[in-house]
């Protein structure tokens, strides 16, 4: 969209620019849903009328559970077991640390890609071409989320939050550099690269540190600061850039609080009963392990 719309300010107002996106976004889009959502839910019949009773540890027609069903029943009940009640994880250092770094690197995120047209300006590049390298941002997003697993075959739950907001730390610096078409695709590559990461890891970060017994109401408290600092960062980036001077002084700040939220993730390491929660293939053994050895005395 981002090539599209410099295109279209080249010759049109800006107010029209928005009638034209919103007539081709309809003309594209609904048609498509109206065919695409024509017919009913697809999905396996229930037979209702089967009276058939269903031993324990058994499929409907009588077949073994598989041991992978079993194990994520076992994983599950222990997790609910085990799990902190939501009020202690809403009210600890832990929690409140990881909310503050994601509150501050989800506006970073949003701020940086919302100005960076103007700051590429600033730096030499003309619109048009602006707009295009806007357009790379959503291909380091792709990137960045495909390079997060990987990442987190290597690194625990705290230091996948730290590196990515250290990164955001990083990458905004590189504005400072003599400008140019080319530092400019490096740039842009690198935002998406890190916004791409950080839905990630907001993503995870619950589950990795106090399982998924209580995810969805951890994780609405966590995603209500975080969502709102994303809204007020296209309007708080632009007060900044008229505050500071430039959109290049604007992106050295966010780099400031993006090292600000790396050093509070940092705290973010649950203690405790509530640590030790994160998926991984060695602690799934070690709790079916505890459980067995529980079962049998």
């Amino acid at each position: 969209f981002a090539p599209v719309t410099g295109a279209l300010m080249a010759h049109l107002p800006w107010r029209e620019v928005l009638v034209v996106l919103a007539v081709s976004l309809g003309v594209l889009t609904i048609p498509l849903h109206a065919w695409g959502l024509r017919t009913g839910p697809v999905g396996p019949t229930i037979q209702t009328g089967d009276r058939r009773a269903q031993r324990p540890g058994t499929t409907p027609r009588g077949g073994a559970i598989p041991d992978t069903a079993s194990d994520a029943a076992l994983d599950g009940a222990l997790d609910a077991a085990a799990a902190p009640p939501v009020r202690a994880v809403l009210g600890s250092v832990p929690f409140l640390a990881l909310a503050t770094a994601l509150t501050i690197g989800g506006f970073v995120g949003v701020a940086t890609v919302v100005q960076l047209v103007p700051t590429l300006g600033e730096w030499g590049i003309g619109t048009a071409v602006a707009s295009v390298l806007l357009g790379l941002v959503g291909i380091g997003q792709v990137l960045g989320r495909m390079a997060f697993g990987p990442f987190t075959r290597r690194a625990g739950a705290v230091a996948q939050t730290v590196g990515v907001l250290a990164g955001a730390a990083v990458v905004p610096l590189v504005i400072l550099l003599p400008g140019g078409t080319v530092p400019g695709v490096a740039l842009c590559l690198m935002l998406g690269l890190i916004r791409g990461s950080l839905t990630m890891v907001g993503a995870t970060a619950v589950s990795e540190r106090w399982g998924i017994a209580r995810y969805g109401a951890i994780n609405g408290a966590l995603s209500t600061p975080v969502d709102l600092a994303r809204a007020a960062a296209p309007w708080g980036g632009a007060a900044m850039a008229a505050a500071l001077g430039s959109f290049r002084m604007l992106f050295v700040a966010c780099a400031v609080l993006g090292a600000i939220a790396a050093v509070v993730a940092l705290a973010s390491r649950p203690r405790g009963a509530s640590a030790g929660y994160g998926r991984s293939p060695r602690g799934t053994r070690a709790r079916r392990a505890r459980s067995a050895a529980a079962a049998r005395r």
